[in-house]
């Protein structure tokens, strides 16, 4: 069985939800695509922007790479002091 690798950002708000519910969903596809999901949870958005002093931490992108899907939820709070956005390339 082929294994695919998803990161999945929660973010915040309604985020988690909404990548919670959606979980399920994606795991049966892989399963009927003869696949399973290794799943990449990763705490990035607004509350790790309001802990650490950015969205994401710097080494983003090299965490990320390889994998051929990552899932975010909504992303953003009042009170975090720069726009939550992914890094550059």
């Amino acid at each position: 069985m082929q294994h695919v690798g998803l990161a999945v950002i929660p973010g915040d708000g309604v985020g988690p939800k909404v990548v919670d519910a959606s979980l399920p969903v994606l795991h049966a596809a892989a399963g009927r695509a003869g696949a399973t999901l290794d799943v990449l949870a990763l705490d990035w958005g607004g509350e790790h922007c309001l802990r650490i002093g950015a969205a994401m931490p710097p080494d983003a992108v090299d965490q990320l790479h390889g994998l051929p899907a990552v899932r975010v939820g909504a992303i953003g709070r009042p009170g975090t002091r720069e726009a939550v956005q992914a890094p550059a390339a």
